[in-house]
């Protein structure tokens, strides 16, 4: 019997140790890892007085200097940007696109820079719109505008007048286009325009008002 005894007493004991183990071990893995801060935390962590006054200054320079900044609803962006318009008076559109829009597009879109190229054909008149690259020189760029019109001239028609290449700006940039037409006498819609060009001047703050594709009056006849 005391053999016996001496037995269970060696078998609950081990069933107790590898208890206890698995215990152990289950403790080992649920508990959680300890990372080391690093310094910069560490170092705000420990001096929290001087944290506060830090994000407090960050805080007010930057209202400060918002407040200071200028602010500009449209400024000036110095970008080189052109138009090119020439007159034809008594051309229709299909004529200006064919003979004078696409004859000045093929010499402008070979200079260089050019990032965008807009162009419209109306009646007696075609209008192009050149912007360059931001980072490209203002002046070299209208001047290379100006030789590449000046060689696509000899391909227009003689009866259209010289393109004229005017540097612009974003401020100058139209606001508003108005086409007069219809079934009236050439003579009736020349002189409306004129009429309201002239009103239009007048209204404050307007600063230019042009008129394309007018006829010029010769005699008693308009060409």
């Amino acid at each position: 019997s005391t053999s016996k005894y001496l037995a269970v007493s060696e078998s609950v004991q081990q069933w107790r140790g590898a208890v206890m183990s698995q215990v152990n071990s289950s403790n080992n893995e649920h508990q959680p890892k300890i990372t080391k801060p690093s310094p910069f935390a560490r170092f705000f962590f420990l001096r929290t007085v001087f944290g506060i006054l830090l994000s407090l200054l960050l805080v007010v320079g930057g209202l400060l200097a918002y407040g200071s900044m200028i602010k500009e609803s449209n400024p000036d962006i110095n970008i080189a940007t052109a138009t090119v318009t020439t007159t034809w008076g008594g051309a229709d559109p299909e004529t200006i696109e064919q003979e004078v829009t696409n004859e000045l597009e093929k010499e402008i879109k070979s200079v260089e820079g050019v990032k965008t190229l807009k162009s419209a054909s109306y009646s007696g008149y075609s209008l192009i719109n050149v912007e360059f690259n931001s980072n490209a020189d203002v002046n070299r760029s209208i001047q290379l505008l100006r030789d590449a019109v000046s060689k696509a001239e000899s391909e227009i028609p003689r009866e259209a007048e010289q393109p004229v290449v005017q540097q612009v700006s974003v401020n100058d940039a139209p606001i508003l286009t108005v086409a007069l037409f219809g079934d009236l006498d050439l003579a009736v819609l020349n002189q409306s325009a004129e009429r309201l060009q002239d009103r239009l001047e007048g209204v404050p703050g307007v600063t230019e008002v042009t008129l394309g594709g007018s006829r010029e009056s010769r005699g008693d006849k308009y060409s």
